[in-house]
Parts: C-alpha cells; sequence; structure tokens
C-alpha cells in the first residue's frame, strides 16, 4: 500500500469508527463557514471534509508541468510580439494586440498564471481544463475551509499520524511584488501596499474576525506527503 492509500484509508477508518463526531463536526464546520468570507449573499459552496493528499513525486510532477507550461506560454508571447505573421494566427482586435505588444517592463513575460487541469494519478498524463491569470476567490476559500478543517476530528487523528502540510499559495507574494517593484516610480505605492495586505490578511483575520480582507493572496487546501502530505 501506498502512502496515499494509507492515508486516504486512515480518514475513511476514523470517519467509520467515530461517525457520531464527524457529523456533528461536519455540522459546525457548516455553520462556521456560513459566517466566513465564504458566503456570498447567503450561499456557499459544499465541500468534502476529507482533503485531497499528493505525495511528493505528485507534486514534482505538477511542478513540471507547470515549468514547462510556463516556458512554451513565454515562448508564445515572445512569437506573438516579435513576428507580425504569427499575430495573425489569433483572433484579437488592432486596439488589443497593440495593448499587448507593448514593451514588458519586468524580467518574466508571465508573472503569474493558474493552470488548471485533469490529472490522472495512476499514469501522471493530464489534460488541460483552462489557464487563468489568478483565482483570488478560489483561493479564499481554499483558506477558510483549511482553517475550518481543523474542526474535524478524523483530520486531526490523522495529523497525529502523518506530516500533513498545506500548499501556501502566499508564495507567489514575492515574485508578483518584485514583478511590481521593477516597474518602480510608475506603480502607485499604494498598489504595493494592497499586494502586501493580501499576505498578512490571514494574521489579521486571527486578530480581528470582523475585519477580514476579501482579496488575501494566500490561500490554500491542495495536498503533498513523503510520509508528509501535503493538505
Amino acid at each position: 500500500m501506498t502512502v496515499l492509500e494509507e492515508v486516504r484509508s486512515e480518514y475513511q477508518k476514523q470517519v467509520d469508527e467515530h461517525l457520531e463526531e464527524n457529523r456533528a463536526a461536519a455540522l459546525k464546520i457548516r455553520d462556521i463557514l456560513a459566517d466566513s468570507p465564504v458566503n456570498y449573499n447567503g450561499v456557499f459552496d459544499k465541500t468534502v471534509h476529507i482533503p485531497k493528499v499528493y505525495d511528493k513525486e505528485t507534486i514534482d510532477r505538477f511542478q513540471e508541468i507547470a515549468g514547462m507550461t510556463h516556458r512554451i506560454f513565454e515562448k508564445v508571447i515572445d512569437a506573438y510580439q516579435t513576428d507580425p505573421e504569427y499575430r495573425k494566427l489569433f483572433p484579437f482586435s488592432k486596439e488589443l494586440e497593440e495593448l499587448m505588444c507593448l514593451p514588458i517592463p519586468y524580467d518574466s513575460k508571465l508573472p503569474m498564471a493558474r493552470f488548471d487541469l485533469f490529472y490522472y494519478e495512476d499514469t501522471g498524463d493530464f489534460k488541460f481544463c483552462e489557464i487563468n491569470t489568478d483565482g483570488t476567490a478560489a483561493m479564499v476559500r481554499d483558506l477558510e475551509y483549511r482553517k475550518a478543517i481543523v474542526h474535524n476530528p478524523a483530520h486531526q487523528a490523522v495529523l497525529e499520524q502523518y506530516d500533513l502540510q498545506p500548499f501556501e499559495v502566499g508564495a507567489v507574494r514575492p515574485p508578483a511584488l518584485r514583478s511590481l517593484r521593477q516597474l518602480g516610480e510608475d506603480v502607485p505605492r499604494t498598489l504595493q501596499d494592497l499586494s502586501e495586505a493580501r499576505g498578512d490578511a490571514e494574521s489579521r483575520h486571527h486578530r480581528h474576525p470582523r475585519q477580514r480582507d476579501h482579496g488575501r493572496l494566500r490561500g490554500v487546501p491542495a495536498p503533498v506527503p513523503s510520509r508528509r502530505c501535503e493538505l
């Protein structure tokens, strides 16, 4: 049995053996989420109470896919900006084309992106679902779900046996700020302040529960092990 199978089996075992405790915790978590930023006008997403866990090998594969895709995108951007014939392959308006061909003032042609994909764990194959620039709404949901799941007894029992670590979406903050600062005086200081404020939102949330920053740059639950599994 692989580590991932062990972790999943342990979650199932904890739920089966402590069903009523987990049922009560699920209701509590529902109330917590209802009083969190994920509740928008009385509507918030349903969520499972067992986090998805990935091992280090899978995370390495994700990094390989992301790195390869990013390199391809940078080549496409470079070709688009430098080759008029290549630009004809894209259905953009003349006005948008002119904007996209403006000089890029920082060292990366693609400073931030999110690649959504369907991943086949058994083979490591994948298919793209969509490409996004960022995903602040999803980051907020992930952050709130991660905070709420601490009330899940099955999750707490598994944490005693495995070193589950969350993905830190806040890791994008340093490179994002670096790109902003490369713009120098052309960027209002308030923009940089906003970016820094997003990264600190989680700690402020704990101190002032009613003063939440809906633009958090930290988010989460996606999971990884090596007897260490990320959540």
